[in-house]
């Protein structure tokens, strides 16, 4: 089977094997390399100076974009694949049963104490799978929000290339990215504060 990879490098960080993400995470990655593809032309074609210089940085900046926005996607892929392994619909379905024995059974009786039990722990896992699968939803939407920043950074860039003031207009660029880099972090530390429901362990 041919392994899908990334189509291109910019400053030195190896290209990203995306063979084993869903399509759901991959096209994202996908679009942040071909921007870092592009990057990589802009400095071949620009003169050796401060603009260069200055996408040299930037090409820096989406090299540690691209390889945060794999880490997060592969990470949230495998916490989409936990929740469905440890069956959120079931647990849901589950939940709702208990929730009836427990409104049908007398109170203080040995069976309404036992499902009530029941009714606390299912309602915790139910959460923490719930919380688990929100933050996968999430971090799908982001990094499709962050390849759209990093793709019109790079246009932008290659926009500005030949203006007398592009340095100056560079910098705002290596701002930009470097903004999606500190998300892409917050985001990696929200789906850790989510990254272990109960069971999976």
């Amino acid at each position: 089977m041919l392994r899908r990879r990334s189509r291109a490098d910019t400053t030195g960080t190896p290209p990203i094997d995306l063979a084993a993400l869903d399509d759901r995470w991959r096209r994202s990655i996908e679009d942040i390399e071909a921007s870092r593809a592009r990057l990589k032309g802009l400095i071949t074609d620009c003169r050796p100076g401060p603009v260069q210089d200055r996408l040299r940085t930037i090409a820096e900046r989406v090299d540690q974009t691209a390889v945060a926005a794999a880490q997060l996607a592969f990470r949230a892929q495998r916490a989409a694949s936990a929740v469905r392994g440890l069956g959120l619909e079931d647990v849901r379905a589950e939940l709702k049963r208990v929730r009836r024995q427990v409104a049908d059974s007398p109170d203080g009786s040995p069976g309404h104490d036992a499902a009530a039990a029941e009714l606390r722990a299912l309602e915790d896992k139910h959460a923490a799978l719930n919380q688990l699968a929100n933050t996968a939803d999430d971090a799908a939407e982001h990094l499709r929000l962050l390849d759209l920043r990093v793709g019109a950074a790079v246009a932008r860039a290659a926009q500005i290339a030949l203006l007398p003031d592009a340095d100056v207009a560079m910098a705002q660029i290596e701002r930009d990215v470097t903004a999606v880099v500190d998300e892409l972090a917050a985001l990696q530390a929200g789906l850790d504060a989510v990254a272990t429901p109960p069971g999976s362990t």
